[in-house]
């Protein structure tokens, strides 16, 4: 007889399950092309602090750091946001200074830069010799610029560097071969993210560059305790701008280094970035004008549908209302809450506010599969221990 505790049992096993395709419902496109395609940059602060600039001449200064950004018409992923002290002490005597923060996703408060505002502290932070060359590289086809950023000793850099160099190209030789097979089998549909080729390359940047310290300051402000070594770093940037976690020291290892590379090559979850490890460099490029045939195409889900009768007189929810010719959704437009940041003090291009739906979705359908995961094997102890009875 089908008791109630087997049933209970089977359903705690299949629901999960269920649910759980919903969240492993992911493309075979690798990490690091999805990344490109779907990933932009998330935006920098730059606050200005000090002496208000109203003079002419930090009026201008500040409008040029403006428009190299979100608020104009650069591809530089930062905004401009005056400090309240500043506002208040508007006229007063003294340098305006910029103070640039991380992007608000890693949760850093502290600025990582603090300058005067004049024109060549604009021109370090919004770009670089090295930034503008790991730009074209990653535009031109490359799956990865593997920035090494040197220690000053001469003997360990150049054995780490050997030791990279070497295991990015055995790797590289090996998934290609790979890759190549499948695609002349025919199976590279099916193999997905192991038929695609790959491209590694390294970018060597030494710490005293003077044309490259906000770079420098960048990379060991992406992991708190990074400034703390004195060892060569190597810091994998994929996608659009975005700098993977550091390989430190002795890290730099054939183990180390192709892990990177399966995460970088693997198949993406495709949904969440932010569950995603790493961190976006603040870089000036136009990602928005790559031409490319996307590698992966979403399918919309279907509306979802009860299982409980709709009352007389109500109609069924069929999902959010299609927009009109005009492009403007056709629903009620809802009052701002308090608290909440205006929408025009969001810049275009910076993540809006409210905006976590899909990752709590998630996170909410991961926990009830753990949920359902420990009563399926409470189940399951409690039918072993009943049978040895």
């Amino acid at each position: 007889m089908f008791s109630r505790q087997r049933l209970v049992s089977v359903l705690s096993i299949l629901v999960p399950l269920v649910l759980a395709g919903q969240v492993t419902r992911a493309c075979s496109t690798p990490v690091f092309q999805y990344a490109l395609e779907r990933w932009p940059p998330d935006p920098y602060r730059i606050e200005l602090t000090g002496g208000a600039p109203t003079s002419d001449e930090g009026k201008a200064l500040a409008e040029e750091l403006r428009s190299a950004g979100l608020e104009g018409d650069g591809f530089s992923n930062h905004y401009v946001r005056v400090a309240p002290e500043s506002r208040a002490a508007e006229g007063a005597p003294g340098p305006t200074k910029m103070a640039v923060h991380l992007p608000a996703a890693t949760g850093t408060a502290k600025p990582i830069w603090e300058r005067e505002l004049t024109t060549e502290t604009i021109a370090d932070v919004v770009d670089s010799p090295l930034r503008k060359e790991i730009g074209r590289r990653l535009t031109g086809g490359e799956s990865a610029v593997w920035v090494f950023l040197e220690s000053g000793n001469r003997e360990r850099d150049s054995h780490c560097l050997e030791t990279l160099t070497r295991e990015l190209g055995d790797f590289d030789t090996a998934h290609n071969a790979q890759a190549e097979k499948l695609q002349e089998a025919g199976a590279a549909e099916m193999a997905g993210a192991a038929a695609v080729s790959i491209s590694f390359s390294v970018a060597k940047l030494k710490r005293d560059d003077p044309a490259e310290q906000f770079l420098v300051d960048m990379l060991l402000s992406t992991e708190p305790d990074l400034r703390s070594f004195k060892e060569p770093i190597v810091f994998p940037v994929f996608g659009q701008g975005r700098a993977l976690y550091a390989l430190v020291g002795k890290g730099i290892s054939q183990e180390n280094i192709h892990d990177a590379c399966y995460f970088l090559t693997g198949a993406c979850s495709c949904e969440v970035k932010a569950l995603n490890p790493g961190v976006d460099l603040l870089m000036s490029v136009d990602w928005a004008e790559l031409s490319f045939e996307p590698a992966y195409t979403e399918e919309p889900l279907p509306p979802l549908t009860g299982v409980l009768p709709v009352a007389a007189g109500e109609a069924p929810d069929t999902g959010p209302e299609e927009p009109d010719a005009s492009g403007a959704a056709t629903e009620e437009l809802v009052p701002a809450e308090e608290g909440l940041t205006p929408a025009a003090d969001v810049p275009s291009g910076a993540p809006p506010p409210g905006k976590g739906g899909l990752l709590w979705r998630n996170v909410t359908i991961l926990a009830v599969f753990g949920f359902g995961l420990v009563v399926a094997l409470s189940a399951a102890m409690g039918f072993v221990t009943g049978s040895k009875e």
